[in-house]
């Protein structure tokens, strides 16, 4: 008997053959206790076995399931997942999303419970240790110094980026980061937001302290390139494979949380509310976009990927109200929200919206947003925008691990200006004459998020098709002087 497959039904059925694979792939999987109650990182540390193996391995099927989620439903119109006059094809397309949606559930299930919890909050504590040792120095005087005068005219997020650049800097130096209380926009620092990043060491003590500074000045391109992300501190790389799958967002998380300690009276202007759960946080950027800096995109673009999430939810439980927290510099397109999908309960920041968003009241509304985005149980925007990463990262380092809570309309994770990150292949490919093995190592070309992505070699400027799900990143590390003889 002979099978015949039309052109328009290949991507179905490349589909569910894949689905299959990956569905066998997780009954194999193994499973560690999961850690609880105190323990130190010495004692830890003695415990570090193929845990981080097996994590690897789980990040390797859950991406290729994702991508073959996306892939089915970008084959689509996004109208899809709502589509009344249901035909067979689409039928055809909503059985695979749920079978899918129904893997990644089981993917999710074992990584819950396998969690070495104890470890993670213990290393968190260490890393806070280390930064509050770098940046408060027994004695601020006839030492080296890095510093940072913060006279970029880019916004929060952005500035936000900047420091926390100079502060890895910092870290891999191992020298105190100074940041000059420079005027930013109408206030007269950036620490009118946000509390200083050390007690005792300040910018103005370089000339009268005898402080030797290093300066770093930022424009278009990070000239100090030794630490640049993604690199993360090789002295405890080890110690984070053993519960993260991305370990770069799970230290610059730390690095963002140390930064992000508001002032006092900062959260009188955020005005914090208590957010249902579920709540899917989507940011929808419009005003630079319309400038042409990225491309703008409907709104239907955005929530398809907030009903995935509640129909992954709703494999497991009824889910009574989907909740959305709503953040856009866009007022106008939060009616439209409302009007195309009565059935969300769309929430808002209580902090009044101004179109200039370097204003205080402008400010304020941008720091509210990025403040409920981070609490939310998930999240849906372009990672393009610097708001929408530093939520990201803000969210990760507050959980255990949210890695993965997270759908990007346009690019994939990255760090603005950031070292370009080899990449291997999990199986050979041959791209027109060339074959690339697992052993080479090749770049991104784009950071959008595509099917088949682009690449290229370091020795020639020729472009190749990749797959996305034979190609995984490689680790960045180096050792870091502020973690040195710092005991775990």
């Amino acid at each position: 008997m002979k099978w015949f497959i039309s052109r328009s039904s290949l991507p179905l059925f490349w589909g569910i053959l894949a689905s299959f694979t990956v569905f066998q792939n997780t009954q194999c999987l193994p499973t560690s206790p999961t850690q609880s109650g105190p323990m130190t990182l010495n004692q830890t540390i003695g415990l570090l076995s193929s845990y981080a193996k097996f994590l690897k391995e789980w990040k390797t099927l859950y991406s290729s399931q994702k991508e073959i989620l996306l892939s089915i439903l970008n084959y689509e119109r996004p109208e899809i997942l709502r589509d009344l006059k249901v035909t067979k094809d689409v039928d055809l397309y909503n059985y695979l999303i749920d079978v899918s949606l129904f893997q990644m559930n089981k993917l999710e299930d074992i990584r819950s419970q396998s969690q070495n919890v104890a470890l993670r909050d213990s290393l968190v504590q260490h890393v806070r240790k280390v930064i509050h040792r770098n940046q408060n120095p027994k004695e601020c005087r006839d030492i080296e110094v890095i510093a940072y005068d913060p006279q970029s005219i880019c916004g929060f997020g952005c500035q936000i980026h900047h420091i926390a650049y100079c502060l890895t800097t910092a870290l891999g130096e191992g020298k105190p980061l100074l940041v000059k209380a420079s005027p930013w926009h109408n206030f007269d620092s950036i620490f009118d937001l946000i509390m200083p990043l050390s007690e005792n060491c300040h910018y103005d003590m370089i000339e009268t302290h005898n402080l030797t500074a290093k300066h770093i000045r930022l424009k278009y391109e990070y000239h100090v390139a030794e630490f640049l992300p993604p690199i993360y501190p090789e002295n405890i790389g080890e110690l984070i494979d053993e519960f993260s799958t991305e370990p770069f967002v799970w230290y610059i998380a730390q690095i963002i949380m140390y930064i992000l300690r508001f002032r006092p009276n900062m959260m009188n202007h955020v005005k914090p509310i208590e957010l249902p759960s579920p709540i899917v946080g989507v940011h929808v950027r419009r005003t630079d976009k319309l400038w042409g800096e990225a491309k703008c995109y409907r709104i239907e673009e955005y929530m398809k990927y907030v009903e995935l999430y509640y129909r992954k939810l709703e494999q497991k439980s009824k889910v009574s109200t989907k909740n959305v927290y709503l953040a856009t510099d866009d007022q106008q397109i939060i009616d439209e929200f409302r009007q195309k999908y009565p059935d969300y309960n769309f929430i808002t920041s209580n902090v009044e919206y101004t179109a200039d968003r370097f204003s205080h009241p402008g400010t304020f509304s941008i720091l509210s947003d990025i403040y409920h985005l981070a609490k939310s149980d998930h999240l849906v925007c372009t990672f393009s925008s610097n708001i929408c990463r530093l939520a990201y990262e803000w969210m990760n380092g507050q959980k255990a691990d949210g890695t993965e809570d997270y759908y990007s309309v346009d690019d994939i994770y990255f760090y603005a200006r950031q070292k370009d990150s080899t990449y291997s292949l999990h199986l050979d490919h041959t791209a027109g004459d060339r074959l690339i093995d697992t052993k080479a190592r090749v770049y991104l070309i784009t950071t959008l998020f595509e099917r088949y992505r682009t690449v290229r070699f370091a020795d020639t400027p020729d472009e190749y098709k990749v797959p996305g799900y034979k190609l995984r990143e490689n680790p960045m590390y180096k050792n870091f002087k502020a973690f040195e003889n710092m005991e775990l």
